[in-house]
């Protein structure tokens, strides 16, 4: 049997296969791990984690890519409150939020138990997480455009060639005619224009909808791929929900453009929303895809789809990342297949402030001091008496 135990540091069973935090959370893509192939293990069990994690739903999708159909997911957590943010650990509710957007419907829960605090949950995998058209070989390249700089998407199409990938086929979206459809199939947009806007919503859901394969990358021409692109793209083995990549500028070809950003997209508090570019190690629950270069799931796309009443500049991109991190899927960045663009945006770094977080976690709603150790108390319980899971 090929199990796995996703377990708290102060955790350990002998003769098991063990996991830590560090080890499957954001940044680590599924290739990292020691899993070695898709939707093999048989068992996964995580306990002392989900409570505290950041970002449980890269966690979640981790586990997910590698473990089998039929397969037996169980959890255990404690939780100090039941449906409220503000506590020491991460709720019951907030947990359980997070485990049904990502498992959605291809799981089944067979046990659900919680005595003093703790909670033990048991699934089984019903539903591959990979539809019966998704190869990690086969890949959808949607271009965008206007089909005025031909140069640019003949460069393109041709480095798309030379990349040597075993199923793959070339959409471009643009005015039939326009162009020598050598080599790819044009998608006639004039049905798609209602008013003098630019239906950049409607382009790409028909690329979508257009497309064969499961592995989808949408693109203005304003992006071009670099030689060694497909090369570091294959390593996914298929494993992501919606992926993005570093984009520089096509003259230093090292200067970072807008690829991983957290927007802050409230359009009535406009005074103080702002956007981030952020460090390819962090991620933030508000990010932000960039329209330019989208590299998704096509079954995912088609699920929730662009809104085509906002067309290009109206924030169509913006709506479309937040619908689809509500829908669950877990967003993600890998930084070899590096891509250049010849229009240049640049964004602002900023780290997060850990002295602000400190100061905040000291003087802030986490104050109770007396409550804080109450509950903390109570964890290390829990985890105390982690070793009797099998």
């Amino acid at each position: 049997m090929n199990n796995w135990y996703l377990l708290h540091d102060t955790i350990n069973i002998p003769g098991v296969n063990i996991l830590r935090l560090k080890d499957i959370s954001y940044p680590k893509l599924f290739f990292e791990l020691p899993f070695k192939k898709l939707e093999s293990v048989d068992y996964f069990l995580i306990k002392g984690v989900l409570e505290i994690a950041s970002n449980i739903r890269h966690i979640l999708r981790n586990i997910d890519y590698s473990l089998k159909v039929s397969g037996i997911l169980e959890v255990y957590f404690y939780s100090d409150k039941f449906d409220a943010g503000g506590g020491v650990f991460r709720s019951y509710s907030y947990i359980l939020n997070e485990i049904g957007l990502v498992l959605a419907d291809r799981y089944t829960m067979i046990f659900n138990q919680t005595l003093g605090g703790v909670t033990h949950l048991k699934y089984i995998k019903d539903i591959s997480f990979f539809p019966d058209n998704d190869e990690g070989n086969s890949w959808s390249f949607g271009l965008v455009t206007s089909g005025n700089d031909q140069a640019v998407i003949l460069k393109n199409v041709q480095l798309i060639k030379s990349f040597n990938i075993p199923k793959y086929e070339i959409l471009v979206c643009c005015p039939k005619g326009i162009i020598d459809e050598e080599g790819f199939r044009i998608l006639d947009d004039r049905c798609l224009w209602t008013d003098d806007r630019i239906p950049v919503s409607a382009k790409k859901n028909l690329i979508a909808k257009e497309a064969k394969f499961n592995n989808l990358i949408i693109f203005h021409d304003r992006i071009i791929f670099s030689d060694f692109f497909y090369r570091e793209l294959a390593k996914l083995l298929s494993a992501y929900d919606v992926v993005c990549f570093p984009i520089f500028d096509i003259e230093s070809k090292t200067r970072r453009l807008i690829d991983w950003v957290a927007l802050a997209w409230d359009t009535n508090d406009y005074k103080k929303s702002k956007s981030i570019l952020l460090p390819y190690t962090y991620w933030s629950p508000e990010i932000y895809l960039n329209g330019g270069l989208l590299c998704i799931k096509r079954h995912f796309y088609l699920d929730v789809l662009q809104n085509t009443n906002l067309h290009w500049g109206e924030m169509e991109d913006v709506d479309f990342s937040r619908r689809l991190f509500l829908k669950g899927l877990n967003f993600t960045f890998y930084d070899k297949p590096i891509v250049y663009s010849t229009t240049v945006r640049f964004g602002r770094v900023e780290k997060p402030n850990p002295l602000r977080f400190w100061l905040n976690f000291i003087f802030g709603p986490y104050a109770k001091v007396k409550n804080y150790i109450l509950i903390k108390r109570r964890f290390f319980v829990f985890l105390k008496n982690a070793n009797f899971v099998k």
